[in-house]
């Protein structure tokens, strides 16, 4: 009993081993696509197999080389990995690595003994792979390393004929370059599906304008075309606006031909079919079937500079800014159209997987799941498109649906984009394993995809949506409108002043904003299933001081009014100041030990003052001790003008990052060591925000890793605002002041408060002046006293304020403004009275 036993055991310990090992192995098959080199590290030390294959005969270092992550491919290869494997296409690591042009993982391979003159089962190199993606730099490393230029692949062709640009490379030095063939058979050429767009629009001139987006980058002059298809199409109207963009990658042209058939539903469809109509009626619909016609044209996957399109939006989490300078052709012109829409939906549709990729793709944490404020509303409608899809809903992903960094990070992705500079909700919908199928198989994505792309578009109703206008003149507004507890903006479409906030069911508070306007927050907004909550807003202009305003010369020690106008709802904080402008250079060498009131630290870890290995003196401010994935920044403000510091890097190389931002834009961008090295700038006028920051990949240590500053020298704003009054009464419009302080500099300012929240100040326009011996109010004859000889002198400023000027160019006609209300008018004469005879 005891040996059958022990048996049982040993049999059971075997089996669940063997269970470990089996999702260890497929954890590193996922780990190494991921290129998340943390996890396989913990993966082969559970015994995941370095050299198993998945179904595709892949092995994990197949997918570490076709992501190009060199430190993935360095920790499989001293883990043993096989060089040589082969997959079902008979591809080696090296011809993943030279298709995704990654040097630094062609190097390694290299290095490990892999043969550039393999050949795969269609008898490509490795150099035909990185030419047939245009990686000129996997090119040179791969020529360098002996590839054969002459080699030819099963069809007869060279690396020249594969390469992907309208003129093949100079690689050997001849000059000889060659045009490649067009789309697969059955597509559209770029100029039939020209033809195609014009004769729709021409077709349907109702509901349907075709725009011209702008040119492509190759010198083919081809350029981007959106159809447009609404009830009014050549009017602003109250409803949402929804984009469908495809081929961005010019070889992943099934998202194309399902825009097409899309197209031509649409405007066959309406006033027939009562689904079909109300799209049309509520929703301003673009489509833009072919975002990257000269791959396309070329069947490849960037644009004819060897642009990938879908890395080169702005990137957030690296505080890009939001033009288009340096952009692609093709990126500039979606940038440009999309700046002047207000897109509340979008999707761009790609091939090579059958999945819905939802944002964030890249959210500094490398690739790793990152949610966006809104996980509850993606995960919704990504799942919405993919379940009519029953091959995508019951394929490799659960619900056919992925947040994109979870399954791989990029940077400079365009859904990331529209999401955070653009507030509008984008998902990248991939149609099918392969990219570019033959055009028999359309009609079956069709099938597929029909229901679900009408589903999804349709999503764009839902939530909270109105208008947000001017309470005073009704004009409509360009606001903000921001979820309280979401850190996410959409904008209103300032020509009706409309705004569509995707919400799923639940009750919500949002916030309005808009410029020179006080904000609102409206609470308990209740958003249901189905149709959005209808929720239209008026914001008050913002207080504006009216006296004194600028230019005045007031006495000291006199009481006046400060007026302003404002919401009639609100309370009202007023303040002076006698040295407007004021500014004090501040030297912080950090000396004290400890980092002052004004500096805000935060991230996984506080920036803090640390003794030793200073610039100068004994202590510096360090990055906090953050761990993998995580980062700690410090911020301050400062005033325009000269700012400068030292700063000193120890970390990983290109991994691990010291970045300093100004206003969110980032300046400095440093990795690996770098000594002390000083920056300095001058910052324009006004008031700014700087901010340090260090942050880590997912892996990896090196050196001290961290960041120091030291020696910052910067201005700061030495303005003392004292309080008037703190609160008035609500719709108070005056507040008495006397001034006390005799100054060149004064000012006053004014801001509301409403609902429990402030709003932005208005100050005097100008500064003001308060002067020592000046005259009393009242006092129209200068001569320091209010008393009966006043009294010519006042009608005579009331009647004839030319001819008080010239009989008295020393006195001040504002102290005629006896009701200090900003005129000198009959409003005065009363209060006048009381002055001279008294109570």
């Amino acid at each position: 009993m005891n040996a059958l036993r022990c048996s049982l055991v040993a049999v059971t310990a075997l089996c669940i081993a063997a269970g470990q090992s089996a999702v260890a192995q497929a954890d590193l098959h996922a780990a190494a696509r991921a290129g998340d080199p943390a996890v396989v590290v913990d993966l082969l030390a559970a015994g995941a197999d370095v050299n198993a294959s998945n179904a595709e005969g892949l092995t994990p270092l197949h997918l570490a080389a076709l992501r190009g992550d060199a430190k993935t491919v360095q920790l499989l290869l001293a883990a043993g990995a096989d060089v040589a494997g082969r997959d079902g296409l008979g591809r080696t690591p090296l011809h993943y690595a030279a298709s995704a042009g990654a040097g630094s993982a062609i190097e390694l391979l290299l290095d490990a003994g892999a043969d550039v003159h393999a050949f795969d089962a269609g008898g490509q190199t490795s150099l035909h792979r990185a030419a047939r993606w245009a990686r000129l730099d996997a090119i040179t490393a791969l020529v360098a390393a002996g590839a054969d230029l002459n080699a030819r692949d099963a069809a007869g062709r060279t690396v020249f004929d594969v390469f992907g640009t309208d003129t093949r490379p100079d690689v050997d030095g001849t000059g000889d370059g060659g045009e490649l063939d067009g789309p697969p058979t059955g597509y559209p050429t770029y100029d039939e599906l020209v033809l195609i767009l014009q004769s729709r629009a021409a077709q349907y001139p109702a509901i349907c304008r075709l725009l011209d987006l702008g040119p492509a980058a190759g010198t083919a002059g081809r350029r981007l075309w959106a159809l447009k298809i609404t009830d009014n199409p050549d009017a602003q109207e109250d409803e949402p606006e929804f984009k469908y963009i495809s081929t961005m990658h010019g070889d992943e042209i099934v998202g194309m031909e399902m825009c097409l058939y899309l197209i031509d539903l649409l405007l066959s469809g309406y006033g027939t079919e009562p689904r079909l109509t109300t799209l049309v009626n509520e929703v301003e619909i673009w489509i833009v079937p072919l975002m990257n016609p000269d791959g396309y044209m070329l069947n490849r996957r960037t644009n004819a500079n060897g642009v990938d399109l879908n890395r080169n939006f702005p990137e957030g989490v690296q505080g890009d800014p939001n033009t288009v300078t340096g952009r692609a052709a093709e990126t500039k012109a979606i940038m440009e159209w999309s700046f002047g829409q207000s897109f509340t939906l979008a999707a761009n549709f790609h091939g090579g997987a059958l999945v819905v990729n939802y944002p964030f793709d890249n959210d500094g944490l490398g690739s790793v799941f990152s949610p966006t404020p809104d996980e509850d509303l993606f995960v919704y409608i990504s799942e919405e498109y993919s379940r009519y899809n029953l091959p995508m809903w019951n394929g490799s992903w659960y619900h056919g649906i992925t947040n994109g960094a979870a399954w791989y990070s990029i940077d400079g992705g365009m859904q990331d984009w529209s999401y955070r500079y653009m507030g509008c909700n984008e998902v990248t919908i991939e149609l099918g394993n392969t990219k570019s199928p033959p055009f028999t198989q359309i009609p079956g994505y069709w099938d597929n995809n029909r229901e679900s792309m009408l589903a999804y578009l349709e999503k764009c109703l839902i939530g909270v949506r109105g208008i947000v206008t001017d309470a005073v003149s009704g004009r409509p507004l360009a606001a903000t409108v921001n979820v309280v507890g979401r850190n996410h903006n959409i904008y209103t479409d300032p020509d009706v002043g409309d705004y569509h906030r995707m919400l799923m069911p639940g009750t919500y508070a949002l916030r309005f904003e808009a410029a020179n306007h006080d904000p609102l927050v409206v609470s308990n907004v209740v958003v249901t299933a189905g149709a959005a909550t209808r929720l239209d807003v008026q914001l008050y202009p913002q207080a504006a001081v009216l006296y004194p305003n600028g230019g005045e010369n007031l006495p000291v020690n006199v009481p006046i009014n400060v007026t302003w106008a404002g919401n009639p709802a609100a309370q009202f904080h007023v303040q002076q100041t006698a040295n407007y402008g004021q500014t004090s250079v501040v030297s912080d060498g950090f000396e004290s030990g400890t980092l002052g009131s004004a500096y805000t630290t935060g991230g996984n870890q506080p920036w803090y003052v640390v003794a030793g290995g200073a610039h100068s003196g004994s202590y510096s401010a360090r990055a906090g001790a953050i761990g993998n994935s995580q980062r700690s920044w410090m911020t301050r403000a400062a005033a325009g003008g000269a700012l400068s510091f030292w700063y000193r890097v120890s970390s990983e190389a290109d991994y691990d990052w010291f970045d300093f931002y100004i206003d969110d834009v980032r300046q400095l961008h440093r990795s690996g060591t770098v000594a002390w090295t000083y920056y300095s700038t001058t910052l324009p006028p006004g008031e700014h925000t700087l901010r340090w920051e260090y942050s880590k990949d997912v892996s990896g240590v090196s050196g001290s890793d961290t960041a120091w500053i030291d020696d910052l020298e910067l201005v700061t704003d030495a303005t003392v605002w004292t309080d008037i009054v703190a609160l008035t009464a609500p719709g108070a419009t005056s507040v008495p002041w006397t001034p006390t302080v005799p100054s060149t500099s004064c000012k006053v300012r004014v801001r509301a408060y409403l609902g429990g929240q402030y709003s932005g100040w208005d100050e005097s326009d100008a500064v003001f002046a308060v002067q020592a011996g000046g005259w009393p109010l009242g006092d129209l004859n200068c001569d320091h006293a209010v008393d009966f000889g006043d009294i010519n002198p006042f009608v005579l400023a009331l009647t004839n304020p030319a001819g008080y000027a010239q009989a008295f160019p020393s006195c001040r006609i504002e102290n005629a403004d006896i009701n200090q209300d900003g005129r000198v008018d009959f409003g005065d004469i009363n209060p006048f009275v009381r002055l001279l005879t008294g109570p």
